[in-house]
């Protein structure tokens, strides 16, 4: 049957001979309507003669359940262990029954996603503004993460303890003058500052003086710039990057200037990006496992759906440091 047009549950009940109801209540298998084997088996060959799919937004504002857990980023470039977590997160919600929706906090002329897709629940990686919770209320919202008192899912992320791991590996091969690498992309501003912050208490607990902290970009001509400003002026012998992708900067700008990694210069990344292992030299970085945070984040959502709050799931064990070739003590006399 083609006509150009949705098939509804109505032509479905005259191509069966039954009526509207009785077709809800088979295609609902609603256990409290007594159906005869014959008039259901009749309700589904029809369905299918007819290629029938139930409209789901109509089956959500009949049953009040959407099935579909609406995630706000952040407007923030997605890198890859973001993608990671969020495939993770993906298929644990589905296998539980839900559909995750990803959405980047609009601009305040745009319409949020939550007043159009009627969410079960909606889960931000950072707080909700005042406006943004009555929003959603108003949108008949009944669950939101995080709630007052809730801590966001942004706080979960192990930065501080990569950033540990980062400075102590360094301490323990020798390295006195530290020098990191933060992006110079203003949308990443909040979170260079944010991991300047966990970089210089680290030192402090690890015996190094301030490190030496240079915003770039993720080309040549900007590591080129930081890193002759790390060796002619501060004397630096280690670097660690915000992420892989600068930490991979620092290492061609190096090698292009003729410099021996690590011999002259350490660098440390952070993710364990498949850059690390394609790199030459190959990349000393933080690994994080972001398939457990993924799952994880999928649990507290899942959790909260059922009214438990965040704190009762325990965070992933899931940090370590994997040691490649990027990194070794510095050259004597240095």
């Amino acid at each position: 049957m083609t006509t150009g047009r949705r098939v509804t549950a109505t032509d479905v009940a005259a191509e069966a001979g039954v009526s509207r109801a009785t077709v809800g209540f088979v295609l609902n298998r609603t256990s409290s309507q007594s159906i005869s084997a014959a008039t259901a088996k009749r309700v589904l060959a029809a369905a299918e003669r007819l290629g029938y799919q139930p409209h789901n937004g109509a089956r959500a504002l009949r049953s009040g359940h959407s099935r579909i857990v609406l995630i706000v980023l952040p407007n923030l470039p997605v890198g890859h262990a973001l993608r990671e977590l969020l495939e993770a997160a993906t298929v644990r919600l589905a296998d539980a029954g839900y559909q995750l929706v990803v959405h980047h906090r609009p601009p305040e002329s745009a319409a949020p996603l939550w007043s159009v897709l009627m969410p079960e629940m909606v889960v931000g990686f950072e707080p909700f503004s005042a406006a943004e919770m009555l929003s959603m209320r108003r949108a008949g919202v009944e669950r939101i993460l995080p709630a007052e008192g809730d801590r966001p899912v942004a706080t979960f992320w192990p930065a501080a303890q990569g950033v540990a791991l980062q400075i102590r590996h360094l301490t323990a091969l020798g390295h006195r003058r530290v020098g990191c690498a933060l992006p110079a992309e203003p949308r990443l501003a909040a979170r260079a500052a944010q991991r300047e912050t966990v970089l210089r208490q680290a030192c402090v607990v690890n015996g190094l003086p301030e490190p030496r902290i240079a915003l770039i970009d993720p080309d040549l001509e900007s590591a080129t710039t930081a890193m002759r400003s790390w060796l002619c002026e501060d004397r630096v012998t280690a670097v660690c990057g915000y992420d892989d992708e600068l930490a991979a900067a620092v290492v061609s700008a190096a090698l292009r200037q003729g410099l021996r990694v690590p011999a002259d210069l350490s660098v440390v990344g952070f993710d364990d990006t498949p850059v690390a292992r394609l790199l030459v030299p190959s990349l000393t970085t933080v690994a994080i496992d972001n398939q457990a945070f993924g799952r994880y984040v999928a649990e507290i959502a899942l959790g909260a759906l059922n009214g438990l709050p965040a704190d009762s799931f325990p965070l992933p064990d899931a940090v370590r440091l994997t040691v490649r070739e990027s990194s070794g003590p510095p050259e004597t006399g240095r």
